[in-house]
């Protein structure tokens, strides 16, 4: 019987927090909130934002170019 093929989620949100940290100056502290895994149910930068409500709206006049690559969406 074949084995199954590993799932590859927790890989790609690896993947995901690496490239925050290398990209966009994300700390591995501000990604790993809580102690224990990345959430695997959302990206790394979404689950980010849900954890700093306050910081959002962003005016995206006045914001720093940092903040706005912050925002889940954006490039």
């Amino acid at each position: 019987m074949p084995q199954a093929a590993p799932p590859l989620l927790r890989e790609h949100r690896l993947y995901q927090a690496d490239f925050l940290i290398r990209g966009y100056g994300f700390a591995a502290a501000e990604l790993l909130g809580k102690p224990g895994n990345l959430e695997l149910e959302i990206d790394p930068k979404l689950a980010w934002a849900l954890t700093h409500r306050d910081t959002f709206p962003v005016d995206l006049n006045r914001a720093e170019p940092a903040l706005i690559a912050r925002v889940p969406g954006s490039a």
